[in-house]
């Protein structure tokens, strides 16, 4: 790009020489918003490189008129850190008077004494040591920073605890002299001090006081478990609907390790302690308003007994085979029991032929 295209060239332009004061137009944000297009009124483009803050900071607008003052010209941009509108209000620092003139070889004269002048401090030079500025804080940014009118450089963000993060209790509005050196786009502050002459000194934050944990409520298949309420209806003889209060209705297993009768009733207050298992909850203690305790237990043993038969308690072989005739229906008599020859039926007993 030729200086010509840069910069208005007619015999009518302000030279661009340090402490010019340009007026113009201002145009689109650059380089990541560092730098923006400038179109000076004479005619012409240029960029404007502006410090300490980067540009997208200043809050200017694109089409907006400002007047600015040259700090440095290399030819292909302006260097400023003054920028003011029409209504004289200041977007950036504040115009330095020009130098006075210096006779080479001689001193200034105070006017009063006639003595040689006492020399006037420099003002604060940007990134070249330990600077003090004074002014007023215009908001918090962060726990940490602020933005700060200053009046040797106008707006600039202030980093007040450079050294960490603590908090910096500042108002707004509130008179500051505040001692450090910049460091990119904001200023460190080593040295806060307030109108009063007190020190403004970043503090850890106090320690939060203990708090008392809050038991988290239940979550499923994660550990023991208690659950308060009452119960809806028995589903089976070892499970029943509960509505408990904290989670709402679920289905329990009262006998998780087998099917016991658990005796409950529609309405009884209970608390029970166990673990969820799939769907339901599995208990493991289940204690009653009163403090009585429901305990599953097995299902009394059914009324009567077994019936038994055996075969052959009393008797031999043949005790029911047909090959006995004289010993049926279970008997335990031997032939010779009734039918004996000689008990009854004895010759010589009844009939000796020797008697007749």
């Amino acid at each position: 790009m030729v200086l010509d295209a840069l910069v208005p060239t007619d015999h009518n332009t302000t030279p661009l020489v340090p402490g010019a004061m340009v007026s113009g137009t201002v145009g689109n944000l650059i380089d990541n918003g560092d730098d923006f297009l400038f179109y000076p009124t004479g005619g012409g483009t240029t960029v404007v490189d502006v410090s300490p803050l980067p540009a997208w900071q200043l809050g200017l607008l694109p089409g907006e008129v400002v007047t600015l003052q040259v700090a440095e010209w290399d030819g292909m941009e302006i260097d400023t850190n003054s920028i003011t509108r029409p209504d004289g209000s200041f977007v950036l620092g504040a115009p330095a008077a020009p130098p006075p003139p210096v006779v080479p070889g001689v001193a200034p004269v105070d006017p009063l004494t006639g003595l040689p002048a006492a020399p006037v401090p420099a003002p604060p030079v940007m990134g070249m040591g330990t600077t003090t500025l004074t002014g007023t804080v215009i908001a918090q940014t962060d726990v940490d920073s602020f933005w700060f009118q200053s009046n040797e450089i106008g707006q600039i963000l202030v980093d007040g605890s450079p050294e960490g993060d603590f908090p910096v209790p500042v108002m707004p509005g509130e008179v500051l002299t505040v001692t450090g050196d910049f460091d990119d786009y904001d200023f460190d502050a080593y040295s806060l001090t307030r109108a009063d002459g007190s020190m403004l000194t970043p503090a850890p934050v106090a320690p939060n006081p203990p708090v008392t944990p809050v038991p988290a409520p239940p979550v499923m298949g994660m550990g023991m478990t208690t659950l308060t309420g009452m119960v809806i209806a028995q589903t089976d003889v070892d499970s029943f609907w509960f509505q408990s209060n904290e989670i709402g209705p679920v289905e329990v297993d009262g006998s998780p390790e087998g099917d016991f009768p658990v005796p409950v009733m529609p309405g009884e207050a209970l608390t029970i302690t166990g673990d969820f298992d799939d769907y339901d909850f599995d208990a493991y203690s289940l204690t009653r308003a009163d403090g009585s305790m429901v305990t599953p237990a097995p299902a009394p043993p059914m009324m009567g007994g077994s019936i038994q038969m055996e075969i052959d308690d009393d008797d031999d072989w043949r005790d029911y085979s047909p090959s006995n005739p004289w010993e049926s229906n279970g008997s335990d008599r031997d032939y010779d029991d009734y039918d004996d020859y000689d008990d009854y039926d004895d010759y010589d007993d009844y009939d000796d032929y020797d008697d007749d």
